[in-house]
């Protein structure tokens, strides 16, 4: 049976959304999600099992708005997606901890489920928008998950091997221009070969 929000559930994550302030452009709350947006993240990372599942969250890390990565937080599962790592799908239950830490290009959100590390990105347009969300989805969590709200803020077990945390990339940027491009073959502007980011 789907996790329907209570009315202090909706005033809290709305009071936790509110901390944003001026950073948010590109998340969005309950009924305000653009429904363009949600379609695109439905489709492309989002394929909810249950039609009664709640919308909550969503982030859009597109360049250009089509919310085809980033994140969504539903009552009951949290998924996300970035270009070139597979879409991650995590049951809000099963969440043991969680935390964020500084990452290449944003924030990166840690969870821990079941014993596996789970990594996501969050960007802003900044380091401080980034932190700002990322903060936010957290926050989220804890009032959907409230066994979460007093446990420490350790982003990765000291059994983790850090370099198990993110999925395989596919894509990533050349070194010699920036360009993107698959990982291990060559850059099709200055052709050097485009290596698996640290």
């Amino acid at each position: 049976m789907a996790n329907q929000l209570t009315p202090q559930q909706r005033a809290d994550i709305q009071e936790v959304y509110n901390r944003l302030g001026k950073f948010t452009r590109r998340i969005y709350l309950f009924n305000v999600i653009p429904p363009n947006k949600l379609n695109n993240a439905r489709r492309a990372y989002a394929q909810m099992p249950s039609p009664t599942e709640e919308t909550i969250l969503l982030h859009d890390s597109t360049a250009f708005g089509s919310a085809r990565n980033g994140f969504l937080l539903t009552s009951e599962h949290f998924y996300s997606r970035f270009t070139g790592y597979d879409p991650v799908r995590i049951q809000l239950s099963a969440i043991e901890s969680i935390g964020y830490r500084a990452g290449s290009f944003g924030k990166n959100v840690i969870m821990n489920s079941r014993g596996k590390a789970f990594d996501t990105f969050v960007q802003g347009k900044d380091t401080a928008s980034s932190r700002k969300i990322a903060q936010t989805l957290i926050g989220v969590i804890e009032v959907l998950q409230p066994h979460l709200a007093g446990a420490p803020k350790n982003p990765v077990p000291p059994s983790v091997n850090p370099q198990e945390l993110h999925q395989k990339p596919v894509f990533a940027r050349c070194i010699g221009c920036g360009a993107t491009g698959k990982v291990g073959q060559k850059c099709k502007f200055c052709r050097k070969v485009i290596p698996t980011p640290q």
